[in-house]
């Protein structure tokens, strides 16, 4: 036991007792800066915005139905109070309400205030912030303060309550002394309504006594059409992404009164623009989203279409500062892809979807590209010694596999005889004759390789260095491809050989010149990939060879049957 304590002290000090001798620390927290990260990820100029913002997001998550707002000035200063009847806390939650990241919120539940930070943010911000709650018929209530001395936040929550919730259930929160030199109730109302119209047809916002009225109703009055949009999938393979929403098509004067209404509501009028708005767990996080149809209505029809979609299932995507939502996930492609397809069946029914001329013309291209790589191969069939330059006989451009032991991208490692790697067959490239690996006098197998007639030809040894008659295997040859592509290169074209297949860089200017007209992009796909065979491919002395051998390859193309 004595030896053991000797070898473990060498890592950790061990008493009499075998007890580790170690001296707890604590990680140190920069409570100011982890505060303000936390506000750098939201896009407003006042901290003033997000402190209301996130307050509602609170009342919100708590299921209120009447919200309200107060705020009063003291100079450059100013109180803000937010109330609502929502569900309130019970102490557990009170207790974990004082946490940066409270874990009684998630993404899971549905909840905009996911992040847990609410009235938190503000707490270095301001001189105090007090909270009153009751659940129950309990009422609790805490000071809560940032110590800048100490540097991190504190609260007392052993306080008497000072009766300031006016609801029988619900939460009080009053930042007090916070900086919003330029707080008032137009700004107050333009954050409310741009953040959190859409909830205003279902919980009553009041902002100093004042309640806003819903836009939503007056959209349906003034709507040239209007129409409500589902989703008609309902589920995919488990995964909710439930939307509903609604469209409207408005005129000149619909647009006015529309805003007519922000303008007195809030002195601007930039809060409901084209397109789109999507809603998530009442908040606005996307705005204008046009799913890329704009090109397929006519303008003058485009600039009077809005609309908004509700999507709660999107909460899991949405990023914190809840302004935007994560567009590379899942969720949010089945979301657009579905929501897509709805709005273009409205647009088909009321007249105002067409297909864009270039998405004609791409169609009509796909469909002559898979013609010419037809004819591009019965070509080169007539070929073969140059078609043997192209494409490597036998050999079918593979992918690594993780469970196979490859070295690297396209390899295939060669043991010899012993299991050691001597060598390795690359993909794509010229196979060479010979074996690979071992010294040559292995009782097994030798690697396969092509003999005179191009074919593969697997070597087979019997007994002591006995050779068998190799057994041929036909391989069938694989064909070549076509495609356009954007290239990060100058080139205009390249032969990707693990594709089998010419790529044609479409951002080349003479691709882009080709692009107006569909007869002109594939007479200029043509030539490039026989200019490409030509000067690669075909063994001659001089440019005035290559040109000769690429008009016989033009002439021979256009000779082909149709």
């Amino acid at each position: 036991m004595e030896e053991v304590r000797k070898r473990l002290y060498i890592v950790y000090p061990i008493d009499n007792q075998g007890r580790l001798e170690m001296t707890e620390k604590h990680s140190k927290v920069r409570w100011d800066k982890t505060l303000k990260n936390y506000r750098d990820n939201y896009s407003y100029e006042q901290e003033w915005e997000i402190a209301i913002l996130e307050l509602i997001a609170n009342s919100i998550d708590a299921k209120a139905t009447t919200i309200k707002i107060f705020f009063s000035k003291n100079g450059d200063y100013a109180t803000i109070i937010c109330t609502d009847n929502g569900k309130g806390m019970d102490e557990i939650e009170f207790e974990e309400y004082h946490n940066l990241g409270s874990l009684t919120k998630s993404r899971e539940e549905d909840t905009i205030g996911f992040a847990g930070i609410g009235a938190k943010l503000t707490l270095d911000l301001c001189k105090e912030v007090y909270t009153e709650t009751r659940k129950d018929g309990k009422t609790l209530a805490s000071i809560w303060w940032f110590d800048k001395d100490e540097n991190e936040p504190k609260y007392i929550d052993d306080i008497e309550s000072q009766n300031k919730l006016e609801f029988v259930r619900g939460t009080y929160v009053e930042i007090r002394n916070i900086l919003a030199s330029d707080i008032t109730e137009n700004k107050v109302k333009y954050l409310i309504y741009y953040n959190y119209q859409y909830l205003l047809d279902q919980v009553d916002i009041y902002v100093n006594d004042e309640n806003l009225p819903s836009p939503i109703k007056l959209l349906r009055d003034v709507a040239k059409k209007s129409r409500e949009i589902r989703d008609p999938t309902r589920r995919y393979k488990g995964m909710r992404i439930n939307f509903v929403g609604e469209i409207f098509y408005l005129n000149d004067e619909g647009i006015k009164k529309i805003n007519d209404f922000y303008e007195k509501e809030t002195g601007k009028t930039d809060i409901f623009k084209n397109w789109f708005d999507i809603v998530v767990c009442g908040k606005t996080v996307i705005r204008e989203e046009d799913f890329k149809l704009t090109q397929n209505v006519p303008r003058e029809e485009w600039e009077l279409i809005r609309g908004y979609i509700k999507c709660d299932d999107l909460i899991s995507v949405v990023r914190t500062s809840k302004d935007d939502i994560n567009r590379k996930s899942i969720p949010w492609k089945k979301f657009s892809n579905t929501a897509k397809l709805a709005i273009i069946k409205w647009l088909n029914e009321e007249g105002l979807y067409r297909e864009y001329e270039h998405e004609k013309s791409d169609k009509v291209f796909q469909r002559m590209i898979k013609n010419l790589e037809k004819d591009i191969n019965d070509l080169l069939n007539q070929y073969p010694d140059l078609l043997n330059k192209i494409l490597t006989p036998g050999i079918k451009p593979l992918k690594p596999k993780k469970e196979e032991n490859m070295t690297q991208m396209g390899e295939i490692p060669i043991p010899d005889s012993e299991g050691r790697e001597r060598g390795s067959l690359e993909l794509g490239g010229e196979m060479g004759t010979g074996v690979y690996g071992g010294t040559g006098h292995s009782p097994e197998p030798t690697v396969p390789h092509p003999g005179e007639s191009g074919e593969i030809e697997s070597g087979r040894w019997e007994g002591e260095n006995i050779p068998i008659t190799p057994k041929i295997k036909r391989v069938s040859r694989y064909k070549i491809g076509i495609s356009w592509s954007p290239l990060e290169i100058k080139d205009p074209i390249i032969w990707d050989q693990s594709l089998n297949s010419f790529i044609i860089n479409s951002n080349h200017p003479a691709a882009i010149l080709a692009r107006k007209d569909t007869k002109s992009r594939m007479f200029y796909t043509i030539h490039e990939i026989l200019r490409y065979i030509a000067e690669n491919y075909i063994e001659v002395e001089t440019e005035e060879d290559k040109q000769e051998k690429f008009w016989e390859l033009y002439d021979n193309y256009l000779k082909m049957p149709s």
